[in-house]
């Protein structure tokens, strides 16, 4: 069956927007490769699909063609370029060329250098209908981390916060817990469980001795979560041997020490059960040499979990991307401590105007999530 030029439209949009669903299967488990969906059709017939599960692991449009009996003439919507490199995996462009498939619609680009139209340009030599930027927008949503590292080589920087309806995180005695309810602290661990890294700050390890992972998100994430990597930022390595986060998983300290401190460092803390790791940081740059290092070492998106200075750091060094504030009905008043040590303002005309992007009630608290209005991913 033939359909008009609407009609197909109308069908391209909602097998893409299917793909896009599948691909966000993936949110947790992929780092850092990127989340992927593909939705194989012949007509309005689904025959297959499948997404990116697993770093390592198939790509989509392989798990679709798995699930699909003949793949002959019918159609591959795919949310990012098929690649079309070796690496732990056979390129899929060459799958999709060798199955058959005669056309292809592509949400997003892949600014891999090892792919960076490669993909697209096996796909149109083996006589196949590519159709580019279909619902790019939708998609690229997924993956902000892993085309900023691909395009630029830093990682997306996610703050999140907590705060009083006056900006205010915690009283003059450090109190904080809890200024937003279950439904803020469970939206967080989301936050949490799609980062590749948790960026936080030795103050904040030392009063509050968090945990530093999604372990609200490992019962309710249907396909598992990869919990991230811990970052501390310990100028100095004076880290405690006691702190809860050195319990499990990969954990980084990013300091400015000599040598010697970071082998006085490895006694303290040889009997932690953690995977440890170092990272030393330019005195001159420090963050900024931060996250060069956590792209170099795949990190796509960096989630900070810490008070006003360190959230108030990245922005007053325009590295901030992204800032989510569960606001809570609360009025704290001036003594209370701010929500981030923002350098002083001279004039309005130079200040910042962060574009709203998501305002969402959770059980009366208020989620606003907030992006820099000069990004590009």
């Amino acid at each position: 069956m033939t359909l008009d030029a609407k009609a197909q439209h109308a069908l391209d949009l909602h097998m893409m927007q299917r793909a896009i669903a599948l691909a966000e299967n993936g949110l947790y488990t992929t780092k850092p490769n990127p989340r992927v969906g593909c939705v194989i059709t012949r007509g309005t017939d689904v025959l297959g699909e499948g997404w990116h599960q697993h770093a390592g692991q198939a790509h989509a449009e392989v798990n679709a063609l798995k699930n699909t009996a003949d793949a002959r003439g019918a159609c591959a919507y795919v949310t990012l370029e098929p690649c079309s490199h070796t690496g732990r995996t056979p390129p899929c462009a060459d799958a999709l060329i060798h199955v058959g498939i005669t056309r292809v619609i592509i949400a997003s680009a892949d600014p891999n250098p090892l792919v960076n139209g490669g993909g697209v340009q096996k796909l149109k030599a083996a006589g196949i209908e590519v159709i580019q930027s279909f619902l790019s927008e939708q998609a690229d949503a997924l993956n902000p981390g892993f085309l900023r590292r691909m395009r630029s080589g830093m990682p997306w920087v996610r703050g999140k916060i907590a705060s009083s309806m006056d900006g205010r995180i915690a009283l003059s005695n450090g109190e904080s817990q809890w200024l937003t309810g279950e439904a803020a602290r469970y939206d967080g661990h989301r936050l949490r469980a799609r980062a590749c890294a948790l960026v936080s700050g030795l103050n904040t390890v030392r009063h509050d001795n968090p945990r530093l992972d999604a372990r609200l998100m490992e019962a309710d994430a249907p396909f598992g979560i990869v919990q991230p990597v811990k970052i501390i930022l310990d100028r100095e390595l004076a880290l405690p041997a006691d702190r809860q986060l050195l319990l499990s998983g990969r954990v980084i300290l990013a300091h400015q020490a000599p040598k010697s401190s970071i082998m006085t460092a490895m006694r303290r803390l040889s009997d932690a059960p953690c995977e440890l790791e170092f990272i030393a940081l330019d005195p001159a740059q420090p963050l900024q040499s931060l996250l060069r290092e956590c792209a170099q070492r795949g990190f796509n998106e960096l989630h900070l979990e810490g008070g006003g200075r360190l959230l108030g750091s990245f922005i007053n060094e325009n590295l901030l991307d992204e800032l989510v504030q569960y606001q809570a009905p609360l009025v704290l008043g001036e003594h209370a401590l701010p929500m981030a040590a923002i350098a002083p303002v001279q004039s309005l005309n130079t200040v910042t105007r962060w574009k709203l992007a998501e305002a969402q009630p959770l059980n009366g608290d208020l989620k606003v999530t907030w992006l820099r209005p000069d990004l590009q991913a």
